[in-house]
């Protein structure tokens, strides 16, 4: 449609002038949310950099960035380091924007006006994401006063996974909800409940909500940005945890390679393909080879356990397994198989470890999409181990299984925090690969509790 002019006829046929008639309704709407959401963004960098000058310009001595290191922040990380500087740092017992309020609040134009208004009423906090609409909005909930708000984030929610927790600023203005200051490094469940726990023990708050007054505090915050900067760092730098396959062998990626007796291929892929447990098929006139073995040790409803593959060429054989043990005792059973027709010639390993080390700094190829039979095999498998999961004896709940855990308070909570970890990895999946873990909530009785802090 043409723009219309403000003397033109309205198009509602009344007769009026369109400034007369439809204008003053399409006027007085309010904006769409999205659109309200990019203009606070706007006029927070606006206000931010103005009141920066301001404060560098009326307090030569003033020097954010040595209080923010002092507290043990990252200046670097502009995105907190900037709102902390304006509506938290200590300016001769004020924040800057309370200065510059004071001193041109009578020349601002109204919307600023209203926007630092607003800020007096934020707080920094963890806020954990509950709901996700990519490029749009995402659902928080603060781990700490209990608050929950739908705060719309175009560039975070295409990033950020369900109960992942962000140490963040979140300003209602205008009807809205938004981001203003957020540290770039988000938390998964454990580390966030790890600092939350901590937190509340350092400001010795005892009830179940932490009043917002508080965390505006000036040593709240602080203490905040000192334990996100000190977990987020010990989060880099933690150690790969042990990983064990399904036997519980130590995980190491290992490659068997056997030469064939010249002129016994045939003879060879008979042999192995006569042994129990092993599934075939063929790839660019190679054999492929699953080896599996009935059962499993660890998980009860699966039917088998796949033990190694291999691929048979003319005169080679290539075998991989993911355990030192596993490898042995598949090299000892091809040799007794295939005496005399198939001779071990050299081994590989390689752990996770050199394989990261390997992968860093390369990009990360897109993974091929699924086929709907491969979803279809995922999701039987997956609805199979959750279902056997709730009933499982777990390390992390000393021994007792979910259902048996939930009965006490203590062990409801511990089972939230791994209800939630589970969320968080599977909203990390395509849409089409993802387990529904609601319905455990639902099965251990959880439902109530899809915010709590765990």
């Amino acid at each position: 449609m043409a723009d219309i002019g403000r003397n033109d006829p309205c198009p509602c046929g009344s007769g009026k002038k369109y400034k007369r008639c439809h204008l003053l309704v399409e006027e007085a709407a309010p904006a769409p949310v999205g659109q309200r959401a990019r203009a606070r963004h706007q006029i927070d960098e606006r206000v931010v950099s103005e009141m920066l000058r301001f404060g560098r310009r009326h307090f030569p001595g003033w020097n954010p960035v040595v209080e923010y290191e002092e507290l043990g922040g990252n200046a670097d990380h502009l995105q907190l380091f900037a709102p902390w500087a304006v509506y938290h740092c200590d300016l001769e017992g004020r924040p800057l924007f309370e200065r510059y309020l004071e001193a041109r609040g009578g020349h601002l134009p109204d919307p600023e006006r209203a926007w630092l208004a607003a800020q007096r009423h934020a707080w920094l906090s963890v806020w954990e994401i509950t709901d996700v609409v990519p490029g749009e909005r995402v659902s928080v909930r603060d781990l700490l006063t209990g608050e929950e708000r739908l705060v719309h984030e175009v560039s975070g929610s295409r990033t950020l996974a369900m109960r992942d927790a962000v140490l963040g600023r979140v300003v209602d203005d205008d009807g809205v909800s938004v981001f203003c200051g957020v540290h770039p490094q988000p938390l998964p469940p454990r580390e966030a409940a790890d600092l939350v726990r901590a937190l509340r023990r350092e400001m010795g708050v005892r009830s179940r909500h932490a009043p917002p007054a508080r965390l505006r505090e000036r040593g709240a915050v602080g203490l905040l940005i000192a334990l996100w900067e000190e977990t987020s760092e010990a989060l880099h730098h933690r150690p790969l945890p042990e990983l064990r396959n399904t036997d519980g062998d130590e995980l190491l990626l290992t490659v068997d390679r056997f030469s064939v007796v010249p002129g016994a291929r045939a003879e060879v892929a008979a042999r192995l393909t006569a042994l129990n447990g092993v599934e075939t098929s063929e790839e660019d006139g190679a054999l492929l080879l699953t080896f599996t073995r009935h059962g499993n040790e660890m998980h009860e409803s699966w039917d088998n356990t796949i033990v190694g593959h291999a691929k048979l060429g003319a005169d080679e054989m290539k075998v991989e397994t993911n355990s030192r043990e596993r490898a042995d005792a598949l090299r000892q059973r091809l040799a007794e198989a295939c005496a005399g027709v198939l001779t071990h010639r050299i081994r590989e390993h390689t752990d996770l470890e050199s394989l990261l080390a390997k992968s860093r700094g390369q990009p990360r190829q897109p993974a091929m999409p699924k086929s709907q039979e491969e979803l279809d095999l995922l999701r039987d498998f997956k609805e199979k181990h959750y279902a056997a999961w709730i009933d499982q004896p777990l390390p992390a709940l000393r021994g007792a299984t979910p259902l048996q855990a939930v009965r006490t308070a203590r062990g409801r909570k511990q089972v939230e925090l791994l209800i939630k970890e589970l969320e968080n990895g599977e909203s990390r999946l395509p849409q089409g690969e993802r387990f529904d873990v609601s319905v455990l909530r639902s099965r251990l009785g959880l439902e109530r509790e899809a915010g709590a802090s765990g």
